[in-house]
């Protein structure tokens, strides 16, 4: 029977370095979409350019999430 080996420490810290990253990008995307949902709600609910501002934040969030997926995928 072979003997079953430990990855090498390098491989151990990519793949928990890889598993960090991974962790920190859900948070985060859940942390600005958890914010623009609730400023979309206030602003839309408290001015009377509530419809004007939801547009923007909205543009913006898209903006940037379309940015940021090219980054990951083109670069």
């Amino acid at each position: 029977m072979k003997k079953l080996s430990l990855p090498s420490p390098k491989v151990v810290v990519v793949v928990v370095a890889a598993a960090l990253v991974v962790v920190v990008v859900v948070v985060v995307v859940v942390v600005v979409v958890v914010v623009v949902v609730v400023v979309n709600v206030v602003v839309t609910y408290t001015t009377a350019l509530g419809f004007f501002f939801s547009f923007e934040i909205r543009c913006w969030c898209c903006f940037c999430l379309h940015v940021d997926i090219n980054a990951l995928f083109f670069v």
